[in-house]
């Protein structure tokens, strides 16, 4: 089903077109589509969410877990007392999506996940800010005390009528799924 689900330049055949070459400006793009891919097999149609990243040797580290983790209590800091949860995973929706591998390491502790890696070409030279900006694409940013989240996309294609998903899932494996019409002019 997930390989149903894909990018309209995907389908198109346009997926070939950004295979990485000689140019510094393909094998960018070609390093990009890799992390798109990447994040969206961790993003799991909805189930988890793209928290953070961090340069590693030949790619990046990758924190994704499912959404309902941020809901959950929280492993203090080491030397602090318990009790921040809440205020630490808003810093860290809200914050930086690149951290450093130290950082990384330590909310991948706190919530009891492990980063995955994901390695890329050599010559490729990822922008801070582009990464980022695709982490934003498969997590969200802010959730709110009552639940009201936002979530970044990538630009709906075209003028028209469009439907906006969203699929929620508690620890216990339950789902509720509501649709969303949005017209964009």
């Amino acid at each position: 089903m997930a390989d149903l689900i894909r990018r309209l330049g995907e389908v198109a055949g346009l997926k070939d077109l950004m295979r990485p070459t000689q140019e510094r400006g393909q094998v960018r793009t070609g390093a990009i589509a890799v992390l798109e891919d990447a994040f969206r097999d961790m993003w799991n149609l909805g189930r988890n969410l793209v928290l953070v990243w961090s340069k590693s040797g030949s790619g990046i580290d990758v924190l994704a877990v499912p959404h309902y983790v941020i809901a959950l209590p929280v492993e203090p800091a080491p030397g602090q007392p318990s009790g921040d949860g809440d205020g630490y995973i808003q810093r860290l929706l809200a914050g930086p999506k690149c951290l450093s591998q130290d950082e990384l390491q330590e909310t991948a502790r706190r919530l009891g996940y492990s980063p995955t890696h994901v390695p890329l070409l050599a010559s490729a030279r990822l922008d801070e800010l582009e990464v980022s900006d695709l982490v934003k694409r498969f997590g969200i940013t802010y959730v709110g005390p009552d639940g009201k989240f936002r979530h970044f996309t990538s630009p709906l294609q075209g003028s028209g009528a469009h439907t906006i998903t969203i699929v929620a899932q508690n620890p216990r494996g339950e789902v509720v799924t509501r649709k969303q019409p949005v017209l964009i002019k």
